[in-house]
């Protein structure tokens, strides 16, 4: 049983190769005379960065730990990931992080690979009804102008 940080990796990875193959599927990544191709990053981008349009960022927040009952080692994660996007203008941001709202929304459990045994398949992690879309007002950079943020929750039973 794979458990503890290499787990907690494992998750991480599988949510993000998940939204790649998600948006890949729908031409992001291609070139497309309506909007420039797509860049993901996995950190989000410091202020005095300079940050290329059609920037996706995708990120981990904070965790926490569920025991199940009082005195049990079983317990469940939860979990919060970030998806930021920078964009060219407004239209192609509420295309973008609406194509992975909807994703999110459709697609209740998620499968977890293990990356170090041939991409097996561990388990799933299962989405909370936690899928929050927001447009961010304090702009301080130019490319944050068409700045959407979604977040999703997750939770992880570890079994």
């Amino acid at each position: 049983m794979v458990t503890g940080g290499l787990r907690n990796r494992f998750v991480r990875e599988s949510i993000f190769e998940h939204v790649n193959v998600e948006l890949t599927s729908l031409g992001w990544f291609t070139m497309n005379p309506t909007h420039s191709p797509l860049l993901v990053v996995y950190a989000f981008p410091e202020d005095e960065d300079p940050v290329e349009v059609n920037t996706l960022s995708m990120t981990t927040g904070s965790s926490s730990v569920d025991y199940t009952e009082l005195g049990s080692l079983d317990f469940a994660r939860y979990g919060v990931f970030f998806f930021d996007f920078f964009a060219e203008d407004d239209g192609i941001g509420m295309h973008l992080i609406g194509d992975l709202e909807d994703f999110f929304k459709r697609t209740p459990t998620l499968a977890v690979y293990d990356y170090e045994n041939a991409k097996a398949v561990l388990n799933t992690v299962e989405l909370t009804a936690d899928v929050d879309v927001r447009k961010p007002t304090r702009i301080t950079q130019p490319w944050q102008k068409f700045w959407y943020t979604l977040s999703i929750g997750i939770e992880d039973d570890n079994r």
